[in-house]
């Protein structure tokens, strides 16, 4: 199953450079290209994942640009991946028109990076056997963050009196207020990916009365249930023997230390507790869309498994 790790990932690649350029000083490509199998290729490309790799990102990051695209942020945030030249000169020089104070215009400037972070990072520390692998794929996200303000304030330093010469562009460790925004944001983020359906929802919506296309245009939608419905939007999948090879089978895959019967009941269960829940995505943009076949597609996996399950149980006839 790794050569779809091995594939090429342009979405993920155009996400790095985009948070490269706002977080490092100008760097030689190969110190680039370390970096990044450093913080993401080699871990999304680990043996051990065949759900969580590179291509989850990949998704996550289209289903991004699919929002930007049909939905947009209302003028509140600058799009985390710009999708014309137009929008991608407007990078934080826009926040005037938008906010009417500093917390808004950090908020308008930098939530499309705290999104790319949140998705580049939300799993770079995956091990099925261990509990805690959101909180260290978020220290690992604080880690890079360090190294490029200790790397950038370094290149400042080495320039000079004539960084003082130097533009400002819109690096991260010029505005401190920024950067602890986009440190406790991402780590925040990257947390909440451990309770997903703990995080409530601003509107309690219902799939007897969807969203209609013109509502779910309009909702201003909170970056973080935005983030949170990326990283669920596979459940949603159309097509119900994708959602089975490329999701649950890799699941499985994932888990196959586990004795089978053990897996199937404990897989059963968790996906039973999701079904219990009358709400898996927060925002109406992706409820219209994904809740409906991302139920249908979990109950017919609870199916398969309970089904079985119930044939191992069954004990063998004697023989005679």
């Amino acid at each position: 199953m790794q050569a779809c790790v091995a594939a090429d990932v342009p979405l993920v690649r155009q996400a790095w450079q985009r948070c490269v350029e706002r977080l490092f000083p100008p760097l030689p490509t190969d110190a680039l290209a370390k970096l990044f199998h450093q913080f993401i290729y080699d871990r999304y490309s680990e043996p051990q994942r065949h759900y969580h790799n590179l291509q989850h990102l990949e998704e996550m990051l289209a289903h991004l640009t699919q929002y930007e695209t049909a939905h947009g942020w209302h003028g509140d945030y600058v799009p985390a991946l710009p999708i014309n030249q137009e929008s991608d000169a407007c990078l934080g020089l826009c926040a005037e028109s938008h906010t009417s104070n500093a917390a808004d215009a950090v908020r308008h400037d930098w939530t499309g990076t705290v999104l790319l972070l949140s998705i580049l990072f939300h799993d770079a520390v995956y091990d099925p056997k261990r509990g805690d692998n959101e909180e260290k794929s978020a220290e690992l996200a604080m880690d890079f963050l360090q190294i490029g303000e200790e790397q950038y304030k370094g290149w400042r330093g080495s320039l000079g009196i004539a960084a003082l010469t130097i533009p400002s562009p819109s690096v991260l460790w010029t505005d401190a207020r920024a950067a602890r925004f986009v440190r406790e944001t991402t780590e925040d983020y990257i947390l909440k990916t451990k309770v997903h359906l703990s995080v409530e929802p601003v509107e309690k919506l219902q799939l007897s009365s969807p969203p209609t296309p013109s509502a779910a245009a309009k909702s201003h939608d909170d970056p973080l249930h935005v983030f949170l419905d990326l990283d669920l939007s596979i459940l949603g999948h159309p097509d119900a023997s994708t959602y089975r090879e490329r999701y649950a089978a890799n699941i499985q895959r994932e888990y196959s230390h586990y004795p089978r019967a053990d897996f199937l009941k404990g897989r059963s269960a968790f996906l039973n507790s999701f079904l219990s829940n009358p709400q898996w995505f927060k925002t109406p943009f992706f409820f219209a869309q994904l809740e409906a076949q991302a139920r249908r597609n979990a109950a017919e996996e609870v199916t398969e498994l309970t089904a079985e399950l119930k044939e191992r149980e069954v004990p063998a006839a004697p023989q005679a």
